[in-house]
C-alpha cells in the first residue's frame, strides 16, 4: 500500500487548515487542497493519528490525540497567515468547530459534520465494545461509486475509537453556542451516516441531501446550536457523505471560495 501523509501547499497570507474524517486520510482533501492552493491560499492538511496506517494503530489513539494535532497544525498557520480558516469533513468539521469555541478563527466550513450518528448499533455500544472490537464498515459513502479508488478507509472500525467518537460529540453540543466567528454548513440531503438535521448546529454547513453515514438532520440541529450570527447552511443535491469528492464538489469549493473570500 502506498503511503498515506498529509500534504501542504505554501500560497498567501491567507491560511487554511483542511481536516479529514473519521477513518479516513487527507486524500479525500486532496482535490479541495489543491483547489485553494491555485487560489493562492496556504493549506495545511495533516494525518491525524492513527489513520492511514491499520485500524489496529488507530485504536491506539483517540479524540485528544485527533483534536492536538489538528490544533499543532492550527498554529503552524497561524504563524505563516494574517487569517486562517479550517475546513473540515465529516469527523474534521466536529473537531474544526470544538477547536473555533476555544481559538481565533476567521471563519469556519464544516462539511457532512456528525452531532450523532445514524447507527441502530450505537446503543448498544456499552456491549459492542466488548464483543466486537473491530467491526466492518461500509464502502466510502460515495454516490459517485468510481471515486472510491481515490480514498481511503478502513475495512474496520475500533468500536472504543467509536466511543471516544460520540462522547466528543456530547462535548461538542455543549460548546456550540459560544461560536460567535463566521460559520459556512455544507451537508447531503441523503447522508447515511450523518443525518442532515446534525447539520441544523454549525457556521457555514454544507451538506449532502442524501448521506448514508451522517444523515442531514445533524446540520439543522447544529445551525439552531451555533451562537455565531454569521451563518449559512448549503444543502447538496447529487452527493453522499464525502462531498469532496463526490459529484457536487465544484459547488463544495466554489460556496468555500466565496465564504473565504467574503471574510478575510
Amino acid at each position: 500500500m502506498t503511503k498515506i501523509e498529509g500534504f501542504e501547499f505554501k500560497g498567501g497570507k491567507t491560511g487554511c487548515l483542511l481536516i479529514h474524517g473519521f477513518g479516513g486520510s487527507p486524500l479525500e482533501l486532496r482535490w479541495l487542497g489543491e483547489r485553494l492552493a491555485e487560489n493562492n491560499y496556504t493549506v495545511i492538511a495533516p494525518l491525524l493519528p492513527g489513520h492511514g496506517t491499520s485500524y489496529y494503530d488507530m485504536g491506539r489513539t483517540g479524540w485528544r490525540d485527533w483534536h492536538r494535532t489538528s490544533e499543532e497544525a492550527f498554529y503552524r498557520l497561524k504563524h505563516m497567515c494574517d487569517n486562517v480558516f479550517v475546513i473540515g469533513l465529516s469527523m474534521g468539521g466536529a473537531i474544526g468547530l470544538s477547536m473555533a469555541a476555544e481559538n481565533g478563527f476567521s471563519g469556519v466550513v464544516s462539511l457532512a459534520a456528525p452531532l450523532f450518528i445514524n447507527d441502530w448499533r450505537i446503543k448498544f455500544l456499552p456491549i459492542l465494545r466488548y464483543i466486537l472490537k473491530y467491526p466492518r464498515g461500509g464502502p466510502p459513502d460515495l454516490k459517485d461509486v468510481s471515486k472510491r479508488k481515490e480514498v481511503f478507509s478502513y475495512k474496520r472500525v475500533p468500536m472504543r475509537c467509536v466511543e471516544e467518537l460520540l462522547t466528543s460529540l456530547s462535548d461538542l453540543k455543549v460548546k456550540l453556542p459560544r461560536i460567535k466567528m463566521p460559520v459556512l454548513l455544507v451537508h447531503a440531503r441523503v447522508d447515511h451516516i450523518v443525518p442532515p438535521k446534525n447539520v441544523e448546529v454549525i457556521y457555514i454547513l454544507v451538506h449532502a441531501r442524501v448521506d448514508h453515514i451522517v444523515p442531514p438532520k445533524n446540520v439543522e440541529v447544529i445551525y439552531n446550536l451555533l451562537g455565531s450570527q454569521d451563518k449559512r447552511l448549503v444543502y447538496l443535491d447529487n452527493s453522499y457523505h464525502v462531498v469532496t469528492v463526490d459529484y457536487d464538489r465544484e459547488i463544495v469549493k466554489d460556496e468555500i471560495l466565496k465564504f473565504i473570500n467574503s471574510k478575510r
